[in-house]
């Protein structure tokens, strides 16, 4: 085998819903050990349409997941995904010989545009 999908959770936002987002990054910055600002940036980055939900964070260790949907009441808008994630026994050998698909950000995809290229 050389490639495999594994599940992938994400802690997303969806705009139309959100209602508080400060407190929103706050919450998942500190179940995450990581850096609000970071999250916002990453929010700030991948926003396109106020109904498409936004990844902040991609890859949740099951205790986070765990402790995010425990409160996700309280932050409305913030919802986990379900992904799939590219595993490839052989590294960067499997990964080289059978290549890479994922969903374009909105920088390379406003960039596409500009050139004429068509997604």
């Amino acid at each position: 085998m050389l490639a495999d999908n594994r599940s992938s959770y994400n802690a997303a936002v969806i705009p139309q819903d959100a209602q508080d987002l400060p407190a929103l990054f706050d919450h998942v910055a500190t179940v995450l050990n990581k850096d609000p600002r970071a999250l916002a940036r990453n929010y700030k980055r991948r926003h396109l349409t106020p109904f498409d939900p936004v990844i902040i964070a991609e890859d949740l260790e099951r205790k986070d997941l765990i402790a995010i949907e425990e409160d996700r009441f309280r932050y409305p808008g913030l919802v986990v995904e379900q992904s799939f994630e590219r595993f490839y026994p052989f590294h960067e050998i499997g990964a080289h010989v059978v290549g890479f698909v994922g969903r374009i950000d909105r920088q390379p995809r406003t960039s596409c545009r500009t050139t004429g290229i068509r997604l």
